[in-house]
């Protein structure tokens, strides 16, 4: 895999996603957990996506599997699955993004992913397939999670992470719990993902050659800005 970097999409506006489908990202993620995204919106986000030759991604809300069905009729180039636990968590992950007879995702020819049945043949395109560990359980069986075929990465939820074991996101016991995760992951030859935000972060991704970094997320981008704009004399 080589390296690819993008943006987390909170904000559910048709002009703010066209501007950062257009900057040099590799990928957007459309987040329907913590942002304010309908099944409608994300096709709608994914077409700015596929019109810039960007790839599109979405963060399923926890165990809605109606929502996994419709971001990948809409033509999603992957799924990122939250709070993934154990081996069984992981397995229905790969699953629900492959068809019959290597999963149980369903198929419906006249759908956007298969571009409506114009060219009346199926389309098999390859998903990617995110598993977010932001769990103290999720931590302590990653060597199970990371055994089940079909998993493209492995996203490290610092965020989420430091809740869970009552740390600052830049102490160092959070890292060495990250690095040991990440070594688990490498060692099982399954990319892993990480944020990239700052100096430290930087530091993990490059000492591991992180190939899948998020750069930022946009309402972080916008709060800066604005932020900084304020404070202008």
């Amino acid at each position: 895999m080589k390296k690819i970097q993008g943006i987390w999409s909170i904000i559910n506006n048709q002009d703010v996603i066209e501007i950062l489908s257009q900057v040099n990202y590799d990928f957007l993620i459309f987040d329907m957990e913590h942002g304010n995204f309908s099944k409608r919106d994300i096709q709608k986000a994914l077409t700015f996506c596929q019109y810039y030759k960007k790839l599109g991604l979405v963060r399923i809300p926890i165990n809605e599997d109606s929502n996994i069905q419709s971001a990948l009729d809409s033509g999603c180039n992957g799924l990122i699955f939250p709070r993934i636990e154990n081996k069984i968590d992981a397995q229905n992950c790969v699953k629900k993004c492959l068809f019959p007879p290597r999963g149980k995702r369903g198929f419906n020819p006249f759908t956007r992913y298969n571009f409506y049945n114009l060219n009346n043949k199926k389309v098999n395109k390859n998903i990617l397939k995110i598993i977010m560990i932001e769990t103290k359980k999720g931590m302590e069986n990653i060597e199970e999670i990371i055994s089940v075929n079909g998993i493209d990465i492995i996203y490290f939820g610092i965020f989420d992470l430091s809740m869970e074991y009552n740390l600052n996101t830049n102490d160092k016991r959070l890292t060495k719990i990250i690095e040991n995760g990440i070594k688990k992951c490498k060692k099982n030859k399954v990319e892993v993902g990480l944020m990239d935000l700052d100096r430290k972060s930087q530091k993990l991704s490059k000492k591991f050659n992180i190939k899948f970094l998020l750069k930022d997320v946009d309402t972080n981008l916008f709060a800066q800005i604005a932020k900084k704009s304020s404070s202008l004399k």
